[in-house]
């Protein structure tokens, strides 16, 4: 998942409140019945800037509401970077030795340009500092560097959840990782949405977030948008209430 710039991120939100009907206001803002329905409307107005991100109609009003970082991410094209020794040993002490007392084990990093020293971003795993579940967990951190400065935003818990046959890298965000195994569990034992196989929707890694109301929650996995109730008058809970692509 990349990690946009913020001088991009206005101009998105300007592009999708049009597109959108005007339902686009706020980063977790999460789109009410009537706004998915002018988002079907504004869509046709908006099928060339749409056809070109490869985003189905009115997915991207719904995912740029709930994750803009997702939908913004595939906006803008990016390139594979080999950081610098000296740079590797900065994010590994800014993101993950400093704060956490333990070196990084992945750094996946991309630049806005194909010169190297050009705007960039990089998502830094550090290495495991417990277990959970018998699963080791880790803090996942976001850096973008300007104007070759690097930055970082606070760190990201991911644990391990087991799934039927795959194992699915979980972020639980404000939730605690007890909850946020209980949801993930839920959504991949609970068959098809929409004819959609859920457990095929727990793309890793999946993040979790509370959603506009105090019974939802949102679940961004990669490729995908989930949202779950705990308002369930006929069901167990919580129950799947919606799902949709991000992209193709």
């Amino acid at each position: 998942m990349s990690f946009p710039r913020r001088s991009s991120f206005s101009r998105f939100l300007s592009q999708t409140h049009s597109c959108c009907g005007g339902c686009i206001g706020a980063q977790h803002e999460r789109l009410t019945t009537q706004c998915r329905r002018r988002a079907k409307t504004h869509a046709r107005d908006c099928r060339p800037w749409t056809s070109r991100m490869h985003i189905q109609r009115p997915i991207i009003c719904t995912a740029s509401a709930l994750y803009p970082a997702i939908v913004l991410a595939i906006m803008f094209e990016s390139f594979p970077l080999k950081l610098a020794n000296a740079e590797q040993i900065q994010l590994e002490q800014m993101a993950c030795s400093n704060l956490h007392g333990v070196g990084a084990e992945q750094m996946n990093a991309r630049a806005y340009k194909r010169r190297p020293t050009s705007d960039a971003f990089a998502e830094v795993s550090c290495r495991s500092h417990g277990v959970f579940n018998r699963k080791p967990m880790r803090f996942v951190v976001r850096c973008e560097r300007t104007k070759m400065q690097w930055k970082c935003s606070d760190a990201q818990l991911e644990i391990i959840v087991p799934v039927a046959t795959k194992e699915v890298r979980v972020r639980p965000g404000n939730l605690s990782a007890e909850q946020a195994t209980g949801i993930v569990r839920k959504i991949g034992s609970s068959g098809l949405f929409q004819n959609q196989p859920l457990l095929d929707m727990l793309q890793s890694p999946c993040e979790l977030r509370p959603g506009s109301s105090r019974e939802l929650i949102d679940v961004g996995c990669t490729g995908w948008v989930i949202t779950m109730s705990a308002w369930c008058p006929t069901s167990d809970c919580p129950r799947v209430v919606a799902a949709g692509r991000v992209f193709e």
